[in-house]
């Protein structure tokens, strides 16, 4: 820790140094001992371990200004190392400028993964998880402070359970006594609905009477039985009725469908005869038409073969006289171009001697081909310095670039760092404002919260207000109702008195012999149970008055009381004071954003812009040798040009690759005169070749063009043969014939469809005729005028059925729904009977028993295990003075308990409470208490873990036989796995405690050092 409490310096604190066992932190009252425990207490919880320190208290005052605050705290929990950095709130100076800044809590909790949280809020619920208690738990378990020592012994029974439901995790249990509680509520809920419903259900059926619904429910559901029985009779018969119309209708149908068949017939009888006739006007065309088919028929059938012979042989010969003509004009073609290439020949002879000369050429060239080598090495030296040369002098101008923008560079460093500084105050001025706006506006929501309390209460006081002046005017009522009854009432009675009264006879009320006014009955109907019931109604009312009264009084009171905390005088005052708040808040928070999104810019920059300064060195140390390379490349290009215009001298080309390229050159040449001759000498032998076969085709085809003509003449023969037996004359007529368009399918199939449908008519006309012959039935219309009538008598049955059927479904419906609900509230009415003394039981509801819950019984049954251990050293301290004991009963059956606490004295043989101990035996009877606490944590499956506890003073009140027995009792607890840290003034503990921390203070702080066993 450094500049925290007295400690001005960083100072650090080694408990592993410590063996387990007892170690005694003492030390000069204000030195810093408490602070100790303070520093682990807010590394872990972000509190003091004692209630009157608040962690901005905890800056020292003996540090500089310039000194960080913060303790970073090591600790094993389960095997697992865990570190905590955290620091308060406190001012120091800005970093820019005069004047002082809030430095905000920080934290930083690394995990046993190496994982680190700084979220404040997230760190102290992982605290607390870790550990399994939260601060207050923390400082009665583990680390007992100044002040605090004392409240698990006098703890009430709730804030014991809120202890224990952490420590021994019993909150299964509030979880079983909520979903029994659930249960309860659900159960009753669905049994209010149902009963409900069943109401609902009763209003459903409209057909009964106002006597009827008010029946009791089974007597309901038997009227509605005979109802339903009834209705379906009545149904049964409109059934039966509705079939026999139904069968009615079905009978004249199948009438009107042979009416109809037999007027389609007649009306299908005259269109076919008329038909008919129309086909037999069309019979002398179709005779014309069949002996033109048959006349088609017969040269279809004997010429054409022929003509299709002869015209094929004709196409034949004419093909071969088109290919002797082809041949004979390409043997001309061919002897014209031999003629041609003989004439060529001079000119190719002389390409053979060009080719001769270049081979002549390039072998010259070839020999001298190695001092061109020579050549291209030079020259590539040359041209690979040049390059160097160049590319030296880029570098140069870049470097030259770069040494610019890194002066640039430290430039804009420094500006962004003196932006930096400026931001970062203007940062924390609109942090330290936002939280003063959202301080504000939490006071505004609890300010809303309040004004919305008292307009609740306002709502909640308008109707009993109402209701107490409508009873006040029934008690008045009652009450004048009342004084005149009671009135009639002792008239009535003096006159039943009266009329006993004889003369000379005493008066048993005043004992007058003279009776001279009696009184008379005026009302023989009132009487003393008359006048009781209206006295116990007028003092109900009465009570329901008072307690109104009561309670409208305790309304009031908490109005007056809610607006006396207020600060505004109306809700919408708040609200919109609220509304501004939040758009400064917004505002803020975006400003905020945009400043730390520019400052991670600017960080980002300032950290790539750090390294300027060297950069700018090594560039000119660069600079440097690479103006020395310069030099030495240039004086190199100077040597390698003399060496090369030296051997261009005695050589006739520049370079090897011109040479190369000549060669190419004239061997291009070459190769074209090569080409040239020997096409001329294959195309010459082609051509004498390809002649001699052209004329031999020649003869051959001669001889095909004569067999050709010879079949040709004896086709024509037989072709004329076929057309004098058909009747034609001559060719040309028969080939005019043929190109007439002429279907011999169609018309075949014309001429078939004529007299089939010829035969077809005759045959339906005779089955027609036949058919109808003795048919007598009524029109058509007849039959279906009738049919109408009855349908719209069926229709009007089956609406009237239809009708019928739905009530009694609905009616059904709705009864059976009834006595499902009925069936379904037993049931539920039973569960309720069952799960309400559950939940009763659970949760320390039963009337007239302890109000003690699921959850507070078995917290006693730890508590009783933490007692039972708490008085093995009580009773050592006190030397069998003392006993814990809990408290069984409640003072009252209203108040819940279980786990109150009181303490035996032995030597009187009577309890009282713990609050009664004085206060060295309140000291040992709550040492024990926190010593049995920790002995059942250890040996129950609960999710706290104590392997340390710490003592804050207390040990002062004991004397000397006391002091020792705790002692004892400490040094037990501590055995040889755990460590007790005690601090005390109490030199006896100095003298018995080997191992110590000792606190010392100057004018300059706090110092400690260590002293071990």
């Amino acid at each position: 820790m450094a500049a925290f409490g007295p400690f001005a310096k960083e100072t650090t604190l080694d408990f592993s140094q410590f063996e387990e066992g007892l170690f005694l932190i003492s030390g000069d009252t204000g030195a810093g001992k408490t602070t100790l425990f303070d520093a682990i207490s807010f590394a872990l919880y972000d509190v003091s371990s004692g209630s009157l320190r608040d962690p901005t208290m905890l800056r020292s005052d003996f540090a500089s200004p310039h000194e960080e605050t913060f303790v970073s705290f090591t600790f094993e929990h389960n095997r697992q190392r865990y570190t905590v950095r955290r620091s308060p709130r406190y001012m120091r100076p800005k970093q820019k400028g005069e004047g002082m800044t809030v430095q905000n809590p920080m934290v930083q909790l690394t995990l046993p993964d190496g994982t680190v949280h700084d979220s404040l809020t997230q760190t102290n619920l992982e605290i607390i998880d870790i550990l399994g208690m939260d601060a207050n738990q923390f400082k009665q378990i583990v680390m007992i402070a100044q002040g605090e020592f004392l409240k698990l012994l006098n703890s009430s029974s709730q804030d014991r359970s809120l202890i224990f439901q952490k420590i021994f995790d019993t909150t299964i249990y509030q979880q079983i006594q909520t979903k029994l509680k659930n249960k309860e509520l659900g159960v009753k809920a669905q049994l209010d609905t149902i009963q409900a419903e069943l109401s609902n259900q009763r209003d459903t059926f409209d057909f009964v009477q106002e006597d009827v619904a008010n029946l009791p429910l089974v007597d309901f559901l038997d009227f509605v039985d005979s109802h339903i029985k009834s209705l379906k009779k009545n149904i049964e018969v409109e059934t039966l009725n509705l079939s026999q119309k139904r069968a009615e209708h079905t009978e004249l149908v199948k009438t009107l469908t042979k009416a109809q068949y037999f007027e389609a017939d007649k009306a299908s009888l005259r269109q076919k005869k008329y038909n008919l006739d129309v086909l037999l006007n069309q019979s002398k065309e179709i005779a014309t038409r069949e002996s033109v088919f048959k006349k088609r028929k017969q040269y279809k059938e004997t010429v054409e073969p022929a003509f299709i012979t002869w015209e094929a042989a004709l196409q034949r010969t004419q093909s071969y006289q088109n290919k002797l003509e082809e041949n004979g004009n390409s043997t001309k073609e061919l002897n014209e171009r031999h003629q041609s290439l003989l004439e060529q020949k001079p000119e190719y002879d002389r390409y053979k001697q060009e080719s001769q000369n270049l081979k002549n050429q390039i072998k010259e060239i070839q020999d001298k081909i190695n001092d061109y080598a020579i050549l291209d090495d030079q020259l590539k030296q040359f041209n690979d310095s040049e390059v160097k040369t160049k590319n030296t002098q880029i570098e140069i101008e870049t470097v030259k670039t770069k040494i610019e923008s890194t002066k640039k560079d430290i430039l804009a460093f420094h500006t962004l760092k003196d932006t930096l500084n400026k931001e970062g105050e203007r940062l924390q001025k609109y942090q330290f404002d936002l939280e003063k706006i959202q301080a504000q506006k939490e006071a505004l929501i609890q300010e809303v919260s309040h004004h919305r309390d008292i307009q609740k209460l306002k709502e909640n006081l308008k109707p009993l207000q109402e209701k107490f002046n409508e009873n006040s005017q029934k008690l008045q009522e009652i009450h004048h109702e009342f004084g005149n009854y009671e009135l009639n009432f002792y008239r009535q009675q003096a006159g039943i008195l009266a009329s006993s009264l004889t003369d000379n006879a005493p008066c048993p009320v005043c004992g007058s012999l003279e009776h001279p006014n009696p009184a008379s009955i005026e009302d023989e109907t009132l009487s003393k149970e008359g006048l009781d019931r209206l006295a116990r109604k007028k003092n109900e009312l009465s009570e329901t008055i008072s307690q109104d009264t009561l309670l409208i009084q305790e309304i009031k009171t908490k109005i007056e009381t809610e607006t006396q905390r207020l600060k505004y005088h109306s809700l919408q005052e708040v609200t919109e004071f609220l509304k501004q708040l939040q758009i400064q808040e917004g505002a803020h928070l975006k400003t905020i954003e945009d400043i730390t999104t520019s400052n991670i810019a600017h960080q980002n920059s300032v950290k790539q812009l750090e390294n300027s300064p060297d950069k700018l060195e090594l560039l000119e140390k660069n600079l440097s040798v690479l103006l020395d390379d310069r030099t030495t490349q240039i004086a190199r290009l100077e040597s390698l040009d003399t060496q090369i215009q030296n051997q261009r001298k005695i050589l006739k080309y520049k370079t090897k690759d011109e040479a190369n390229n000549t060669i190419d050159g004239l061997q291009k040449q070459v190769f074209e005169f090569d080409r040239k001759s020997e096409n001329y000498d294959n195309e010459l032998t082609k051509l004498v070749a390809k002649i001699s076969h052209v004329e031999g085709q020649r003869g051959t085809l001669n001889e095909t063009l004569t067999t050709s003509q010879t079949e040709l003449n004896g086709h024509y023969d037989l072709l004329t043969q076929a057309m004098n037996y058909a009747g034609i004359n001559t060719l040309d007529e028969y080939i005019q014939h043929r190109k007439e368009d002429y279907n011999f399918d169609v018309e075949e199939e014309y001429i078939k469809t004529y007299h089939d449908s010829v035969k077809q008519h005759q045959q339906s006309i005779q089955e027609l005729e036949t058919r109808n012959k003795e048919v007598v039935l009524p029109s058509s219309q007849d039959i279906e005028i009738q049919i109408t009538s009855l349908i719209n008598d069926i229709n009007q049955r089956e609406k009237e059925l239809q009708s019928n059927s739905k009530s009694l479904d609905a009616i059904e419906h709705n009864f059976t729904k009834i006595t499902n609900l009925i069936v379904t509230m037993k049931v539920l009415e039973k569960e309720y009977e069952e799960v309400v003394l559950l939940s009763q039981t659970a949760n320390g509801n039963l009337r007239g028993k302890d109000k003690i819950s699921l959850e507070h019984y078995v917290q006693a049954a730890y508590f009783e295990f933490v007692i039972e251990a708490a008085n093995k050293r009580l009773k050592t301290m006190s030397q069998g003075q003392y006993e814990l004991i809990r408290q069984v009963e409640a003072a009252n059956k209203g108040s819940r308990s279980g786990l109150d606490l009181d303490v035996f004295d032995n030597y009187t043989g009577k309890s009282r409470s713990v609050k009664s101990l004085s206060g060295g035996e309140s000291f040992k009877a709550s040492l024990s208490l926190a010593l049995g606490l920790s002995d059942v944590i250890q040996e129950h499956s609960g999710v706290v873990s104590v392997d340390a506890m710490f003592i804050d003073e207390g040990f002062g009140t004991l004397d000397d036989n006391s002091l020792n027995q705790a002692m004892r009792a400490l040094n037990d607890l501590a055995g040889s796995t755990k460590m007790v840290g005690i601090i005390s003034h109490v030199q006896d503990l100095k003298n018995q405690i080997d191992q110590q921390i000792i606190v010392t203070k100057d004018q300059s702080g706090s110092d400690i050092k260590l002293k071990t066993a």
